[in-house]
């Protein structure tokens, strides 16, 4: 009789660790799900620069690279940079300020 009453304690406590960690891991998946839905969903209110950029009109993409052109580059590394997306973080946040728009990096 003593050594089932032992018996059926350590099953118990197996039973509990088991349950525990299921519980963690299934709470972990979740956290996860959570975070990559965000994320997915931050990332589709961004664009390319790239592709804002070309569905500006005439006007509007002048006066950015105006902008731009003089102080931060030269006029056919601006063209580059747009043609490669191979933009600085500096640049891109120089963009952003200059638009209000957020863009990827």
């Amino acid at each position: 009789m003593i050594i089932n009453k032992h018996y059926n304690i350590y099953l118990y406590e197996y039973y509990n660790a088991y349950i525990n960690i299921l519980l963690y891991i299934c709470s972990t998946k979740i956290t996860l799900i959570i975070e990559f839905m965000t994320t997915e969903e931050e990332n589709k209110e961004k664009i390319l620069f790239k592709d804002y950029f070309e569905s500006l009109d005439n006007p509007a993409k002048k006066e950015i690279r105006d902008k731009m052109v003089p102080i931060h580059m030269e006029y056919t590394t601006f063209y580059n940079k747009l043609k490669n997306s191979s933009w600085k973080e500096l640049e891109i946040q120089e963009l952003e300020r200059l638009t209000g728009k957020s863009f990827l990096r």
